[in-house]
């Protein structure tokens, strides 16, 4: 049939259609302008041409070039062995390779390119969407406008690079530029290798490095930095929160504008820093710059090494910081000010400046070593000092004051202020530890009414209150009436009782002949570098004193009474005794009956009587 112009070329070939040529050996060609060229070919549809052997075309103007390929579609073509083509204007060059879709190409061993404009040009890559590339090994690319161009790589969404070896790119111009990396969500960057980006312009740029979040950057070595505007710059760094900074080496922040730069240090709050290696600040506007210091509060600093601060809010809300600048220093409430070593501040406005003070209240400064000041404008300047009160100035070592406008004058002792202003200061009392002496400036009142002296009875036995007693030698028996002398009358609750010895054995420290204590100079503390240097005043010890001995006061031993000399006593009577009369002692040491004698003032009871002694 010459007008359909059928021509089978070829041993065993079939030729249909109109126009057609089947050329290869038992190829077919059908259609309208078909043509079968190899051995076993299959051509079909409009203008055709099927060269490859066993290949399969169809559709309109497609080619199948390689072996066994198979194209359908529009203009498209199959070009090596196995390969397919199908859809409008797409090429599968690579053996075994599929591409569909609109202008896709499949360039690599075994690739597939589908969706629009696509290309899979690496071995065994995937292409899909639109705009997209697959040049990586094992490449795997989607959505629009992405590029997987390294091994293994994955891309998707819209704009994203996965350049890296083994990567992971998805989003919008997201790019996963470092090996086994992974950059999704809006223009993030993972450039680092096995870096992981998402987010929104978020960045990934070292090893194993995370970023998340908007505008965050990962730039440290397995740094993590996630929020808003955070920034992880340094190895093993945690930012987290709004516009922070982890820059010292595996620190930590978090919260709103807050900065790490010490080795291990955490931030958090606003705008906090912590500076100082390991060192910790919180809450609003603090600074822990020493390395292990800890800042909280508000506006505060730890300055110091192991330095504490927190506080610094007043009761109206205002802002009044607190520094603790001194290692080991604590400083709290506001305003205040720990500058010394081991320094303790706390209240409002108080200072510690030497080491290990402590100062609280309110105006307080603890200027001495290991001083102690409190109350309100007091000052304790001297080593081991303390003041408390007001307006009252601790100077010299060891010594304690209170009351008002008063200042020490001696060393170890106590002292009671009570000046009328900062320019007349006084003392209204005065214990003097280095002599045991009391001075005070105004009346000593007591509830008892009798001077007392303890003394030694004779034969070792107590004697009980209300006796009178007579002398033998320097020691104490029951008077009688047969005794010219009476010394006094034993008392139970005297007013000032003499020759106690209550505190230590009466000999333990050196006298004169006239009983007075001698004294030297020694240091205040010959184990301590420090204390060595300053001397104090202290009474010499006797070489025969034994201080392994235990001491009982003489007021807890049998032997020793009390005996009142002067003034209201107690005394056991026999009855007879009346008042406004008098009395002396019967032969039991009890009250009788008397024309002179002493004075009877009260009756108690049937057997006791109050009477003047003098």
């Amino acid at each position: 049939m010459a007008e359909c112009n059928r021509n089978a070329n070829g041993a065993c070939s079939d030729a249909g259609g109109i126009n057609t040529n089947a050329n290869g050996e038992a190829a077919h060609a059908e259609g309208n302008s078909t043509t079968a060229d190899g051995n076993a070919s299959h051509a079909e549809g409009f203008e055709t041409l099927a060269t490859g052997v066993a290949s399969h075309v169809e559709g309109s103007q497609t080619n199948a070039i390689g072996t066994a390929a198979h194209t359908e579609g529009f203009q498209t073509t199959s070009v090596s062995d196995a390969s397919h083509a199908e859809g409008s204007l797409t090429t599968a060059e690579g053996e075994s390779a599929h591409a569909e879709g609109t202008l896709t190409l499949a360039s690599g061993l075994s690739a597939h390119a589908e969706g629009n404009t696509t290309t899979a040009s690496g071995d065994y890559t995937h292409a899909e969407g639109m705009d997209t590339e697959a040049s990586g090994f094992v490449a795997h690319t989607e959505g629009r406008s992405t590029v997987a161009n390294n091994s293994y790589a994955h891309a998707e969404g819209f704009q994203p690079n996965a350049s890296g070896s083994i990567y992971h790119a998805e989003g919008q111009g997201s790019i996963a530029s470092g090996t086994n990396s992974h950059a999704e969500g809006y223009l993030t960057t993972a450039s680092g290798s096995t870096s992981h980006a998402e987010g929104g312009s978020s960045v990934a740029s070292d090893s194993f490095a995370h970023a998340e979040g908007l505008f965050t950057q990962a730039s440290g070595y397995v740094s993590h930095a996630e929020g808003s505007s955070t920034v992880a710059s340094n190895a093993f760094t945690h930012a987290e929160g709004i516009e922070t900074t982890a820059a010292g080496y595996a620190s930590h922040t978090e919260g709103s504008r807050t900065r790490t730069e010490g080795i291990n240090a955490h931030a958090e709050g606003n705008t906090t820093l912590a500076s100082g290696d390991y060192s910790h600040a919180e809450g609003r506007g603090t600074t822990a710059s020493g390395n292990y210091a800890h800042a909280e509060g508000l506006n505060n600093i730890a300055s110091g090494y192991g330095a504490h601060v927190e506080g610094g809010v007043n009761a109206n809300n205002a802002s009044l910081p607190n520094t603790a600048s001194g290692n080991s220093s604590h400083a709290e409430g506001y305003g205040t000010t720990a500058s010394g070593t081991g320094a303790h501040a706390e209240g409002l406005n108080t200072l510690s400046t030497a080491n290990a003070p402590h100062a609280e209240g309110v105006n307080n400064n603890a200027t001495g070593q290991a001083a102690h000041v409190e109350g309100q404008n007091n000052v304790a300047q001297g080593v081991f000092s303390h003041a408390e009160g007001f307006q009252n100035i601790a100077t010299n070592i060891g010594s304690h004051i209170m009351g008002i406008y008063g200042e020490t004058t001696d060393n170890y002792s106590w002292h009671v202020g009570n000046g009328t202003s900062a320019s007349n200061r006084g003392l209204a009392a005065l214990l003097q530890g280095s002599t045991g002496d009391l001075f005070i400036d105004g009346t000593l009142h007591e509830n008892g009414a009798d001077y007392a002296e303890m003394f030694e009875t004779i034969d070792g036995n107590s004697i009980t209150p209300g006796r009178f007693i007579t002398l033998q030698g320097k020691k104490v028996k029951v008077a009688t009436s047969a005794d010219s002398y009476i010394l006094g009358i034993t008392s139970a609750a005297s007013a000032i009782k003499g020759n106690a010895a209550e505190l230590h054995w009466h000999h333990k420290y050196l006298k004169d002949q006239w009983g007075r204590t001698q004294y030297e100079q020694i240091p205040s503390d010959p184990n301590d570098e420090y204390l060595a240097k300053l001397t104090r005043v202290a009474p010499k010890l006797n070489p025969a004193y034994d201080s392994q001995q235990s001491y009982i006061p003489r007021s807890k031993r049998k032997e020793w009474v009390t005996v009142g000399l002067l003034g209201q006593l107690l005394v056991t009577d026999d009855g007879s005794c009346s008042i406004n009369g008098y009395c002396l002692p019967n032969d039991e040491g009890i009250a009788t009956y008397s024309e002179t004698g002493y004075r009877v003032m009260d009756r108690i009871s049937s057997d006791q009587i109050l009477v003047m002694f003098k």
